[in-house]
């Protein structure tokens, strides 16, 4: 389903008996419905307006058309040599955990050289202690 004059967009799967819904869609016009599926003709039907509190039913009947499909071709490199870009990663070398003056052994307090540390929590980059993932010589540290 799409709106013409905004460029909305979006998407739907139909049900075992090809019944199909969208909900909460902007109101406005023109939106068009395609309907589409490997081996059938597609359709589009086009001039629908939407209004506050609008159900819009539809029927299509699909016929069987012959469809070639094109060529699918994967490649992809080594990805061995991209491991490191990966996600956020702060590395922490012997000499920093060396020289951090840490009071006992905690290790939560390693999360102050991360350059999104919190102040004083396990707080990184704004998000929640709970929401932070924490491995320790790759044992995963949870609350």
């Amino acid at each position: 389903m799409a709106n013409g004059a905004t460029g909305f967009k979006t998407y739907s799967i139909t049900s075992e008996e090809g019944s199909f819904n969208f909900q909460q869609l902007p109101l406005g016009k023109p939106y068009s419905v395609t309907v589409s599926f490997i081996s059938y003709v597609t359709k589009v039907r086009n001039g629908y307006t939407l209004n506050q509190g609008d159900q819009i039913k539809l029927e299509f009947k699909l016929t069987t058309g012959e469809t070639e499909l094109d060529e699918v071709v994967i490649s992809a490199n080594n990805l061995d040599n991209e491991i490191g870009k990966l996600g956020g990663v702060t590395s922490i070398s012997s000499t920093q955990i060396k020289n951090l003056p840490t009071e006992g052994r905690n290790f939560t307090s390693l999360t102050s050289l991360a350059p999104l540390q919190g102040g004083g929590s396990i707080n990184l980059g704004g998000q929640l202690r709970t929401s932070t993932n924490v491995a320790l010589d790759g044992t995963q540290e949870i609350n």
